[in-house]
């Protein structure tokens, strides 16, 4: 969010700070050549020398600025989760080291905020040496002219304020220059995000997306790698989700499940391989186009410190849809009870929600938005069994009329399902109902043992 301040006030401001003081310092330049013939020709030079110095400079500015830049990121990823991590820091008695890296992150910041003051001061000292140049050579050029009787005594003081004026544009281009050190960083994390493979679509802004008719779920040799690491998370991947189907993903930690959600959703983007959504493929639409009719429900829903009916980050839905959403995730009879209905503001993190009903309110957010494919990603984790029969509950209403897609590792949610898939490094090793792949399936029978223990796999 900050490159992206950061780059909107380069394009608002700066950008036509450079433009406007190009164009005087041209015009200022053509004015002083026809006025002082030759010796005008002084002004474009010492304008040039003064735009000339912060660049001349900026490859040590763009070092400087990345380093500002990412000490700044890397302070603002450890403010959100000191905040979010508070309470366990005070049980746990780390708050030393919250504080320590807090205070190692504001030094860092500090150093390079010295570091760029530095810089800019040796550039405006340059720059304003160069200024206070011109304006000496032009009063000694003035008085020589005099001294010689080719110019009034009066015209002196108009010539050297001239001088000094006609450098102003130039001093405005340079200090719009020097803060490019810091713009350029900002700009090509953007850069990078915006241009990672697979996530826009591939097809011309002018070419209309497809329209998609079906909840069909198709995958195929889908291969996901996350940046960084040298093994695919997922690998060549083939996942057939009929229309109205409720499947469900299992596999051991670290398997792809999630993997696979995220990419369905295009949170992540594929490496190779592609998927559709009825017969269209997902890579020929935008993201935003994707979610229209793709929505994931994640294992930890968060409640934001608002009301119900906003939470539901839905603004245009009316009290028809809210309710029936509501209903439909075992939810609305929980809300009546509140003081307020829907109106009621719920605590930060919702912590007067229980965790199923905080589950529930996610399901509710997927449902109001009527999906045509609902992913949910470990939507029973942690919850007790008469909390998790009562979600299991809401999931059978829910399903109706939608592709429903349950990455989870509890064995009543594997029961539940029309079919099976099991994930092992990434790719799927079998596929089937429950009852049939308790007998074929040595991995299920493994993963669905551990799981009948405690309601959940090893980690």
């Amino acid at each position: 969010m900050t490159d992206a301040e950061s780059l909107e006030w380069f394009y608002a401001h700066t950008a036509a700070q450079v433009v406007a003081g190009a164009i005087a310092s041209v015009t200022v330049s053509i004015g002083a050549v026809i006025w002082l013939g030759p010796a005008g020709l002084l002004l474009p030079l010492a304008q040039i020398i003064i735009v000339a110095i912060p660049i001349t400079l900026l490859p040590w500015a763009v070092r400087q600025g990345t380093v500002l830049r990412t000490a700044i990121s890397t302070m603002s990823a450890d403010a959100l989760s000191a905040r979010t991590g508070a309470r366990e820091a005070v049980l746990l008695g780390r708050l030393d080291i919250v504080a320590a890296r807090a205070a190692d992150g504001t030094r860092r910041i500090q150093r390079a905020r010295r570091a760029l003051a530095v810089r800019g001061g040796i550039e405006q000292g340059l720059i304003e040496a160069s200024t206070v140049g011109i304006v000496l050579t032009a009063l000694g050029l003035s008085v020589q002219a005099v001294s010689s009787g080719t110019l009034a005594p009066t015209m002196v003081p108009v010539i050297v304020t001239l001088a000094a004026a006609g450098v102003s544009p130039a001093v405005a281009i340079s200090g719009a220059v020097g803060k490019l050190g810091e713009t350029s960083a900002a700009a090509a994390r953007v850069d990078e995000l915006i241009t990672t493979p697979g996530v826009r679509p591939q097809t011309s802004p002018d070419e209309p997306e497809p329209a998609i008719t079906s909840a069909e779920v198709r995958s195929d040799a889908l291969t996901v790698r996350y940046p960084g690491t040298t093994e695919p998370a997922v690998r060549d991947l083939d996942l057939d989700v009929d229309d109205g189907e409720l499947v469900a993903i299992v596999g051991a930690s670290g398997a792809g499940k999630s993997t696979i959600a995220l990419a369905l959703t295009r949170l992540i983007a594929e490496e190779s391989g592609r998927f559709s959504i009825g017969d269209v493929d997902v890579a020929r639409l935008s993201p935003e186009r994707t979610r229209e009719h793709v929505v994931l429900v994640g294992q930890h829903t968060h409640i934001f410190h608002a009301s119900v009916r906003e939470n539901l980050l839905l603004p245009a839905a009316d009290d028809v849809r809210i309710w029936e959403a509501l209903t439909n995730a075992r939810l609305a009879e929980r809300i009546r009870r509140l003081p307020r209905g829907l109106d009621t503001v719920l605590s930060e993190r919702g912590a007067d929600l229980s965790g199923g009903e905080r589950q529930r309110l996610g399901l509710a957010r997927g449902l109001l938005r009527s999906p045509d494919v609902l992913i949910l990603d470990e939507p029973t984790a942690g919850l007790d069994p008469n909390t998790e029969a009562e979600f299991l509950s809401a999931l059978a209403a829910a399903r109706r009329n939608r592709t429903t897609i349950v990455v989870t590792h509890r064995a009543s949610v594997m029961a539940a399902c029309d079919r099976v898939a099991v994930l092992a490094a990434g790719t799927i090793v079998a596929t089937g109902r429950h009852d049939d792949l308790i007998v074929s399936s040595p991995h299920y029978r493994e993963l669905h043992g551990s799981s009948d223990d405690d309601g959940a796999t090893p980690s």
